[in-house]
């Protein structure tokens, strides 16, 4: 798997963690979707696919190698409008 992957992936746990402290449940699978999407593709493997052949995401869509990044934008502790499922 390459790098760039395995990032996604971080970002992906990273996104399914804060979710859930939002009372959001994500499965893995939707949540790699997710960051496929938020990359522009359409969904984890078509993303994977383009990575194992050696595309390269282009700068400003480089996942961040960061494991545990710190959160510096302010949070009012409600769940964004565009999550909110009710």
């Amino acid at each position: 798997m390459t790098a760039p992957a395995q990032a996604l992936k971080a970002q992906a746990r990273r996104l399914r963690a804060a979710l859930s402290d939002e009372a959001v449940t994500l499965g893995h699978r939707k949540t790699l979707d997710l960051i496929a999407r938020v990359h522009g593709w359409r969904d984890w493997n078509t993303l994977s696919a383009a990575l194992d052949k050696g595309f390269e995401l282009p700068a400003g869509q480089a996942p961040s190698p960061q494991e545990d990044p710190t959160m510096t934008s302010p949070h009012n502790g409600e769940l964004p409008q565009y999550l909110k499922t009710t």
